[in-house]
């Protein structure tokens, strides 16, 4: 699930730069390639499990329902936090194609556990399966975000990522450099 090349790419940076590394894989079957990760010194780690209602996995993101499934993806995430930490752990959900009730309860579910959700409305492309497809308006993707956000910082998670750079794609305000969230 890309966990080896990975590993290998950041040992190679790591050798040259001190710098950290934050990597995004498919969550990968075995518990042993996160630990491959870590090892290799990863610092940070994304494993994107995108929807949370189970018609949402089988019509928009068959492969990964067939190949690994929610709950492999729910128990690689549990693992990544217990080695990385909350926060350090991330998961990009796509917003506006389920019904929101499974967005909210599914990203305070990643908050729970440790992980940072990362709020990502569907935006159609032309030229493909989804061009006709329309997400939310903005005043519900906006309600979303407000109750989400709300949720998970009782978990002193925030809706990521806090990486101002890093926030064009996503529903999320910018959050100053300085900000620090406590986690326990």
């Amino acid at each position: 699930m890309g966990a080896i090349l990975v590993s290998e790419i950041c040992q190679a940076v790591k050798e040259h730069f001190d710098i950290s590394c934050y990597a995004m894989i498919t969550a990968p079957l075995k518990n042993e390639y996160i630990d491959l990760l870590r090892s290799s010194g990863v610092d940070e780690l994304g494993m994107n499990i995108e929807f949370f209602s189970d018609a949402a996995w089988r019509e928009f993101i068959p492969g990964k329902h067939r190949h690994v499934g929610k709950k492999r993806y729910l128990e690689a995430l549990e693992y990544a936090v217990s080695l990385f930490g909350p926060i350090n752990t991330r998961s990009l959900v796509i917003v506006g194609l389920e019904d929101p009730e499974y967005t909210v309860e599914g990203s305070e579910k990643l908050a729970s556990m440790g992980v940072m959700p990362i709020l990502s409305p569907f935006r159609p492309l032309t030229g493909t399966e989804l061009e006709s497809w329309q997400g939310f308006d903005h005043l519900a993707y906006w309600q979303l975000y407000t109750e989400i956000h709300q949720r998970v910082a009782r978990y002193g998670v925030p809706t990521g990522p806090t990486c101002i750079a890093c926030q064009n794609n996503i529903l999320a305000l910018p959050i100053p450099n300085n900000s620090h969230y406590r986690f326990y």
